[in-house]
């Protein structure tokens, strides 16, 4: 490979060279692109879950705390006495299973299973 005329670097990096060497690909940007999350569902596809053993579509990948309590009841009852504790499994993401607390949403997938139940304190 011929040198420079500083004979030290070769010429494709020599000192205040922005020109590519001759039949090199040009490198025109080059971006660093961080792990993307997975699609989201499109809102307009219903999905089929099932809550309280009864198949239930719905169109949002994500549902409320409150949200799966009316799915799950007609007219559910509230009150300071009247607690609702909801458990389910085969949802979408790392938490694929347990107990949704009542300020966090649930992110479904087809199939995924929610068990509500209602408790009186009375």
């Amino acid at each position: 490979m011929p040198m420079s005329p500083d004979r030290k670097t070769p010429p494709s990096v020599a000192a205040n060279s922005m020109q590519p060497r001759p039949g090199a690909p040009a490198v025109t940007e080059v971006r660093i692109v961080p792990d993307e999350p997975a699609p989201v569902e499109r809102p307009d596809k219903a999905t089929t879950i099932i809550v309280n053993a009864r198949p239930q579509e719905v169109t949002t990948e994500e549902l409320t705390f409150d949200e799966l309590v009316d799915l799950a009841f007609d007219d559910p009852a509230r009150g300071p006495l009247i607690v609702f504790t909801i458990t389910f499994r085969n949802a979408h993401g790392r938490f694929a299973e347990g107990e949704l607390d009542p300020d966090h949403r649930l992110k479904v997938r087809e199939g995924t299973i929610v068990n509500v139940t209602r408790t009186d304190q009375s």
